[in-house]
């Protein structure tokens, strides 16, 4: 073993450990030792037999023996004679190897080193081979050439990098002739300047052959380059500088490369939203720009968006106006599910009391007849001897009558513990309402585009819509007797309002996209003024639209009193009325809304909207609603004195009947206790003999 190289007889140890079917001896004559045994293979030409009984068997031939050792001898001899011609070879051609060499001697070289270590490994199968007197010279020859080419491959794998085509179809790692760590391979040393030279698609080919093992910083070095050449080869005339830079930025991260700047680009995104937009209530939920390019953001008041540092510095300045974020919410079908609840107990004779009595009075009698039987046993004379067997019998009824005491008491424990009735629940019907939402929030984003180096200009539009179904179940009974079925696969009003009021997020990337897909011809740049103007006058339309929605109602029909009503329809079934007091908001009854926060609205022209309780208060039983059509306000008294005597009139929906009046008189002014809150300050009420039914309340 002290013959065979260090490198080797690791390897070799290992090898040992393979696993090896143990030798079977079938039954011989008891004189056939390991020594006949091999004698027996070699006969027959097996030498790997051969070889590995000698390897089980090592203690036996370990002995001094000269048939021991001419056995030995000739298993050596024959094995040599199959192993040493493939380590020649395999000597040769290492030999061959001429180191460095050109990318298309790579396979060769790969080849002699494979074959050289597998000519070793051949050699290690056999141990007698390792034995000093038998182990080969051109083994170690063979290790010792083997060594100094791998060596030399593995220390000038650098070097052989920078002339490789790292471009070509062949993974560097793959086609090299050794195996080298790929990972703490790459360097920038390693990769120079080499990929100024490359194309387009060869930067491709790099990242797919190389992605897996460079570095983020290589990653991000790569895709820059990328970014350039498309950069470069998108001169279309006429295309503004913008839209070639978003091309190239799409087409660079779509192949697959991470680019988290622009080269030698300023880019500048500025929200400008208009805060007026914001108090008038347009802007219902809040919207996040995701920047998912690689540009510098900054949020600004329109009048001084050109005074910041980042936009004062960019070629090319996105500005972002939120024009209009509204939700919307449709009730597509109200389903009324019947069920039970719990409305009470009814009490009834337990069964169980009156099997607990009957027990205790069959303890009863039993415990009475073995207190007699004692007494009984208590009276009889005795004489002498007698009277010890009359203590036993008297010891016998005395026990007894403890078994039937002890009976008797646990009964009565029983029946103590068992109610004479039982409360059994008592369910009424009743229906509670399913309403099937679809929420949708739409948001509208003005966009503005100025590319300051081709000193053009472009503007549009952008939607975003987001949507989501719910089902929320309505007027539920609290002793509901199946809520958790009843329940199953519903939403709570909580998740709707959530979703409503939720942020919407909009990823730049989007905007670009429709900026660079609309094929729309881009203005000439005019002054930072004349840009100021125009997103004045945009804002202002949009203010200008806001108002003109606060006084669309325009009378049609003999009543203009009409048109400042609405329905209100409570998904829990009930309706109710209301009144435009503001171009936007409802006043009704507090009960009319109870148990929602929305509900739905209809308007006297058939318009349907949709409406989001906003205040109220329970002791006047009065609410507010909060609505997405407009209306006209109605116009509130201006005295402070009612004419008693003087006509009044009533304008709702009594038992249905949709924009209804009814007429009569004002008798007093009265103050009565609020039926919500009894005790508190008295409610002002006016009196009067106009008919008002249930659909009326508002």
């Amino acid at each position: 073993h002290a013959s065979l190289p260090l490198r080797w007889r690791g390897a070799r140890r290992q090898a040992r450990l393979r696993v090896r079917p143990s030798m079977v001896y079938f039954s011989r004559p008891a004189t056939i030792t390991p020594g006949d045994h091999i004698e027996e293979l070699l006969a027959k030409d097996d030498y790997q037999s051969a070889s590995e009984v000698y390897e089980d068997q090592y203690d036996y031939f370990s002995k001094e023996s000269e048939k021991r050792r001419l056995l030995a001898d000739e298993l050596a001899r024959r094995l040599l004679l199959e192993v040493e011609p493939d380590l020649v070879r395999a000597r040769a051609d290492l030999d061959a190897v001429a180191w460095p060499a050109r990318a298309e001697t790579w396979p060769a070289a790969k080849s002699a080193i494979a074959n050289g270590e597998e000519a070793l490994r051949d050699l290690w199968e056999h141990e007698i081979l390792e034995e000093v007197e038998y182990h080969p010279a051109s083994a170690d020859q063979l290790d010792r050439r083997l060594n100094a080419v791998t060596s030399d491959i593995e220390d000038s794998a650098a070097a052989m990098f920078q002339q490789y085509d790292i471009a070509g179809q062949d993974d560097f790692f793959d086609l090299y002739p050794v195996d080298i760590n790929r990972f703490g391979f790459f360097t920038n040393q390693t990769w120079g300047n080499r990929l100024d030279a490359l194309t387009i698609l060869d930067l491709k080919r790099v990242l797919d052959n190389y992605g897996q093992y460079i570095n983020d910083a290589m990653k991000v070095r790569l895709g820059a380059r990328s970014y350039e050449k498309r950069l470069a080869l998108s001169t279309t005339a006429g295309t503004s500088g913008l839209r070639r830079m978003i091309a190239a930025i799409s087409a660079t991260k779509k192949a697959g490369f991470e680019l988290n700047r622009v080269p030698d680009a300023k880019v500048a995104l500025v929200e400008v939203t208009s805060k007026t937009l914001l108090n008038k209530g347009e802007i219902e939920f809040p919207i996040s720009i995701d920047v998912d390019l690689p540009f510098e953001t900054a949020k600004a008041e329109l009048d001084k968006v050109f005074d910041n540092p980042i936009a004062e510095n960019a070629d090319v300045i996105i500005l972002l106006d939120v024009a209009l974020a509204k939700t919307d919410r449709v009730i597509e079908r109200l389903e009324r599910v019947a069920s039970e609840y719990k409305s009470g107990t009814r009490s009834q004779p337990n069964p169980s009391y009156a099997q607990a009595q009957n027990t205790v009075n069959a303890a009863q009698m039993e415990l009475q007849s073995a207190q007699m039987a004692m007494v009984g046993a208590n009276a009889q004379y005795c004489y002498g001897w007698g009277c010890l067997g009359q203590a036993i019998v008297q010891a016998m009824y005395a026990s007894d009558v403890n078994d039937k005491q002890e009976l008797f008491q646990s009964a009565m424990s029983d029946l103590n513990t068992t109610p004479m009735m039982l409360e059994k629940p008592v369910y009424s019907p009743y229906t509670f309402n399913k309403a099937y939402i679809d929420a949708a929030k739409v948001a509208t984003v003005n966009y503005y585009v100025l590319d300051r180096r081709s000193k053009t200009y472009f503007r549009d539009t952008f939607d975003a819509r987001q949507t989501e179904s719910f089902v929320v179940a309505y007027e539920v009974h609290p002793h509901e007797r199946n809520r958790r079925s009843q329940l199953k696969d519903t939403n709570k009003e909580d998740e709707v309002i959530r979703f409503e009021d939720g942020e919407i997020d909009i990823k730049l990337s989007s905007i670009l996209d429709q900026f660079v897909a609309k094929n729309v011809k881009h203005r000439p740049l005019p002054t930072l003024v004349a840009i100021r103007k125009q997103i004045l006058s945009d804002k202002n339309r949009v203010l200008a639209a806001v108002r003109d929605r606060e006084y669309v109602a325009v009378p049609t029909r003999q009543d203009a009193r009409f048109e400042m009503t609405v329905v209100i329809y409570n998904p829990g079934g009930s309706l109710g009325s209301g009144f435009f007091v503001s171009d936007d908001t409802v006043l009704t009854n507090y009960h009319v809304i109870e148990g929602t926060k929305f509900v739905e609205i209809k308007m006297f022209d058939g318009q349907e909207s949709f409406g989001k309780v906003v205040a109220h208060d329970i002791r006047l039983d009065l609410a507010l609603v909060k609505v997405q059509a407009r209306g006209v306000p109605v116009q509130f008294l201006g005295k402070k004195e009612i004419p008693l005597g003087g006509t009044v009139e009533a304008i709702g929906h009594p038992n249905g009947l949709e924009f209804t009046i009814t007429r009569g008189v004002i008798s007093a002014m009265r103050e009565r206790e609020s039926l919500y809150t009894p005790g508190a300050r008295k409610v002002r009420f006016i009196q009067t003999d106009t008919a008002i039914n249930p659909g009326n309340s508002g």
